[in-house]
């Protein structure tokens, strides 16, 4: 038989596989060892440099105003105010004396930057290992975050004299996902570097051959309103930290700080979850830095020892007095308005400041002289600009000490309420019911304003005519911004003898309006009510002398609070005339003057107003105003009207509402000019709707036959 032939590629194959395989398996494990030691040599940032200088390092220990100054020099480029030395003491004691405090200064000191420093230098040095920022929300938390990262980072002072914790981080290159496997020497440096939470480098202090202080410490963040509870994290020897120091920056918002029942859960918060974060029996350190923005909010519960003792509060200010010249003061606003006008860059307002900087300074106080801008002559001069500028985020942002709330009720002036009260008809034109036509002026230094009221016996009335004197070309101006004034209508004369004249042009021109019923009958001016507050004498001798004496009088308002008489309960003199919320006494105001003073209650008509203002178009007893919806025309005297706000007051057994200028003193004149004008229309007999409404709560009167009538009813 014929043996089968075996060819010798057949029997070499599997050996050169098999040999193929193994050379493939060694190549593959070389080229992977390779690699690892690519990797490894790439993640290893080798030796840890020595400390540039020791003693630099050293003398901030303990030291933080001079940590402040010689690592941060460009966070803090200008000199220290006094108010910012007691600060950095009091934090520097916080942090290395487990203390609790809340601090309050103005917008844009430096609060939360010194608060940033004070937590790296104490994570720098040790003074604390768990340092977590709490914000108003987490992404304003991470802000801060990102600026204390930024320093780590990038500060080639830090770098010198704190490698064991920058040079690893500079290693990193702002490629954060290196973090996790970093090596240094070898050995993982277990750091974490993200968003939200920083953990710093673990390396080895070859003096002492074992970790840093600080190898391990944190750093993160949270949000007020969500987790905080049960934060901790375990170093690599097995040591479990919790918060030692927290950083609670602005943790309040505008809308929780009007809020009690958000202000009551976030201190609750504050004191209750985040204090407890140390653990049982741990004492914890707390920076708070919070602005007042409401009174009563939860920063201003905060920073008062006594109901909170166991915070530190700290409250400063931008002007701790403000300057006593208001008249040079107003002067420079009007001409600081101006400059906005005017496209040529020349600040008149500066020039003018600097020109009488010495009595325009009389009478301030300054917190921080050096905070100025670069065109603003002084630390008074850009406080008073950002007064003038808004005066409410002054008191809050700048003051810490806020104006009060002022809140609305379905009876309080609203521009859309106001808005409806157009009745149509055109300027100088009345309804053709009106029985009586009066005036109210509201004298000033630079403009008079006036109000004409024409109603019918009912008092149901409507606004004709109102505006200022002399007349500014402008559909809105405010008496500080105001172009003519009374003292550029008659140069050289004396205050006094401005306003006469003023008066006399003003009331000349009243006298002389031709205004009409609907109907075309002409109605005439009865009585012109003049406000004697401002050159009282000069007031009283114009009544006295005028052409028409027979119109004016002077006026007087009385503020009666539910603690004071209402005027129905003055006694009656002989020849003294009254009514609803006037009074004429019969002796003349002055001395020797034959004028008689007309004394008002302001706050009675000013709430009667109101009423009349919030009543329909065509309800008796409203109030409304010449023209037609929708214009523009009246949003000046919409503004005054809404100048004041009226607080509900309780005393002696009455409800009286206390009318209040609003935060911000905004010009209120033609709201005094129509209440005026309508205690004038009372005068000449124009009757109220209900008089229980308006005269402090007393019953309206009873008529003799109404009192028969009822005692019948009670025999049946």
């Amino acid at each position: 038989m014929k043996s089968k032939e075996i060819k010798p590629e057949t029997v070499l194959r599997p050996r050169v596989e098999k040999a193929r395989t193994a050379d493939w398996e060694l190549r593959k494990k070389a080229q992977s060892e390779y690699q690892q030691r690519v990797s490894t040599s790439g993640r290893d940032i080798g030796k840890i440099p020595e400390v540039v200088d020791q003693d630099r390092r050293d003398n901030c220990s303990e030291n933080f105003r001079l940590f402040c100054e010689t690592y941060m020099p460009n966070s803090f480029p200008l000199a220290w105010s006094p108010d910012h030395l007691v600060v950095i003491g009091k934090v520097e004691s916080a942090v290395l004396r487990g203390e609790l405090l809340a601090l309050a200064m103005p917008r844009g000191s430096g609060k939360t930057t010194v608060c940033e420093a004070a937590t790296l230098w104490a994570t720098l040095y040790a003074h604390r290992s768990f340092i977590t920022i709490i914000g108003a929300d987490e992404p304003l938390a991470e802000q801060m975050l990102d600026s204390i990262s930024v320093e780590l980072d990038t500060n080639a002072l830090l770098l010198e004299d704190f490698p064991e914790v920058c040079f690893p981080i500079s290693k990193l290159e702002g490629i954060h996902h290196r973090a996790p496997g970093q090596l240094c020497e070898g050995v993982r440096t277990r750091m974490q570097w993200s968003a939200k939470r920083i953990v710093l480098p673990t390396v080895i202090d070859t003096l002492f051959g074992e970790n840093h202080p600080t190898s391990g410490s944190i750093i993160d963040v949270a949000g007020i309103t969500g987790r905080i509870r049960g934060r901790k994290h375990k170093r690599e020897d097995g040591t479990q930290l919790r918060p030692d120091l927290v950083l609670i920056d602005d943790p309040q918002t505008d809308d929780s700080a009007r809020s009690p029942a958000q202000v009551n859960q976030r201190l609750r918060v504050i004191n209750g979850a985040i204090l407890g974060l140390a653990g049982p029996g741990k004492k914890i350190s707390g920076l708070l830095t919070v602005t007042v923005i409401v009174p009563d909010d939860m920063a201003d519960q905060l920073l008062d020892q006594k109901r909170h003792p166991q915070w530190r509060g700290e409250r400063t200010k931008l002007l701790y007095s403000f300057p006593t010249n208001e008249r040079l003061w107003d002067q420079y606003a009007a001409m600081r308005l101006e400059d906005f006008t005017r496209d040529d860059g020349v600040s008149s307002a500066t020039k003018f400041y600097v020109s009488n900087q010495d009595a325009m300074d009389l009478g301030s106080k300054v917190a921080w002289p050096e905070r100025k801008n670069p065109t603003e002559a002084s630390a008074l001069q850009h406080a008073m600009n950002l007064k003038l500028q808004d005066e409410v985020a002054f008191q809050s942002e700048y003051q810490n000490d806020p104006l009060p709330i002022v809140e609305t009720t379905d009876t309080d002036l609203t521009y859309e309420k106001l808005s409806k009260q157009f009745n149509g008809m055109s300027a100088n034109t009345t309804f053709v019911d009106a029985t009586h036509l009066t005036f109210g002026i509201d004298c000033h230094k630079d403009l008079l304003y006036y109000v004409g009221f024409a109603c019918s016996d009912d008092i149901t009335g409507a606004i004709p005519i109102y505006g200022s004197w002399p007349k500014q070309n402008r559909m809105y101006y405010t008496l500080r911004d105001s172009k003519k004034t009374i003292s550029s209508m008659f140069p050289g004369r004396t205050p006094e003898e401005q306003l006469q004249l003023a008066l006399g042009e003003l009331v000349k021109e009243i006298a002389n309006m031709r205004i009409c019923r609907e109907d075309g009958s002409v109605i005439h001016v009865e009585k012109i009510l003049i406000d004697s507050g401002y050159e009282t004498a000069a007031v009283y001798d114009f009544c006295r002398r005028s052409e028409h004496a027979s119109l004016v009088l002077p006026y007087k308002g009385i503020g009666i609070g539910a603690a004071n008489k209402p005027m129905s309960e003055y006694p009656n003199k002989k020849g003294d005339k009254s009514g609803l919320g006037w009074r004429v006494p019969a002796k003349p105001a002055g001395v020797r003057t034959g004028v008689r003073l007309v004394l008002g209650d302001p706050n009675m008509w000013k709430s009667k107003a109101a009423i009349g203002l919030c009543k329909s178009v065509h309800e008796r007893g409203s109030i409304t105003l010449y023209g037609k919806p929708p214009s523009p025309m009246h949003d000046l005297f919409f503004d005054h009207l809404m100048g004041e706000f009226k607080v509900a007051t309780n005393g002696r057994g009455r409800d009286v509402e206390e009318w209040r200028l609003k935060p911000g003193k905004p010009d209120n004149h033609l709201l005094d000019g129509l209440y005026m004008a309508m205690i004038g229309a009372s005068m000449c007999g124009a009757g109220v709707i209900n008089p229980k409404a308006f005269n402090g709560g007393r019953k309206a009167p009873v008529s003799f036959s109404e009192m028969q009538k009822k005692a019948r009813d009670a025999r049946r």
